[in-house]
């Protein structure tokens, strides 16, 4: 185990990330506060032997030279904006980078004014249909595809950041930022776009006469859908195409050791194209 990553935040954080690293042979540390409910869960006690329990971050940083930050968008630009964020040789962080476009851009300059390497997980964007998706506009003309996301409501804390716009949550940052990838990548135009506060709506084409259009929203079952030519191509509970158990492994284990094999690609050139798409698609 030569490298030695840094996890900070709970949830996703422990259910997902540190599971990833573990599959990889990476020596970990987290907080001890952590330690009762890693200690808890069937799934992650098989990764007990990779864990290092510290009392505190700083006591962290010291031990390691790669950190991933699982926390909200406000607590990451503060942890940007640092001097702590300098010392790491690569930086796992985050969707979006910050809670605001003002601050976003903020991050971005700093990360470049000292050539820092990071990489953001945009999970969806290692799915082979997302990425099938891109091939097709960009090879194909007259490609009319549809893709429909159901969320239930009722498995999401509509009082956490998550859902509030002011604090980078909000549709458009939370969830559709997923596409923006596909976007960019199909050279694709916007036609139309419809951001609410429980839904999101875009509607994009090319000179190819290729057409994409994406419907996300709050619904009283989850599903997710993708249209080729009218025809029903994928049908899901969600766009990971498994179900999501609590307390069992979480399916994006497996996209988010794809993406930390990754890392060596420009991330924060990506980063600077998602803020512009983002400002896009906020006026």
């Amino acid at each position: 185990m030569n490298q030695k990553v840094g996890i900070l935040g709970g949830g996703f954080g422990l259910y997902g990330y540190l599971p990833a690293f573990a599959n990889l042979d990476f020596n970990i540390f987290t907080l001890s506060k952590y330690q009762k409910f890693i200690e808890s869960r069937e799934d992650l006690k098989k990764y007990y032997k990779n864990i290092n329990f510290l009392t505190s971050e700083d006591e962290i940083y010291d031990e390691v030279n790669l950190l991933c930050f699982v926390k909200n968008p406000e607590s990451q630009y503060n942890f940007l904006q640092s001097k702590d964020s300098n010392n790491f040789e690569h930086l796992y962080l985050e969707k979006p980078l910050s809670h605001n476009l003002n601050e976003f851009e903020k991050c971005i300059n700093k990360l470049k004014e000292n050539n820092q390497s990071i990489s953001v997980f945009y999970s969806l964007s290692y799915l082979s249909w997302y990425n099938k998706i891109i091939e097709k506009i960009l090879s194909g003309s007259n490609q009319k595809i549809l893709i429909f996301w159901k969320i239930n409501e009722n498995i999401n804390e509509k009082s956490s950041w998550k859902m509030d716009k002011n604090k980078g949550g909000g549709f458009l940052n939370y969830y559709a930022i997923h596409f923006i990838k596909m976007f960019y990548k199909s050279d694709l135009k916007v036609e139309h776009v419809q951001s609410k506060e429980h839904s999101f709506s875009i509607s994009l084409s090319d000179e190819n006469l290729n057409s994409l259009k994406v419907e996300i929203s709050f619904s009283e079952e989850s599903s997710f859908q993708i249209y080729e030519e009218s025809k029903l191509k994928i049908e899901s509970e969600n766009p990971f195409l498994k179900k999501i158990i609590p307390g069992k492994p979480d399916p994006r284990i497996g996209l988010l050791q794809k993406y930390i094999d990754s890392n060596k690609e420009d991330k924060i050139n990506t980063e600077e194209k998602v803020l512009n798409w983002l400002k896009l698609l906020n006026e």
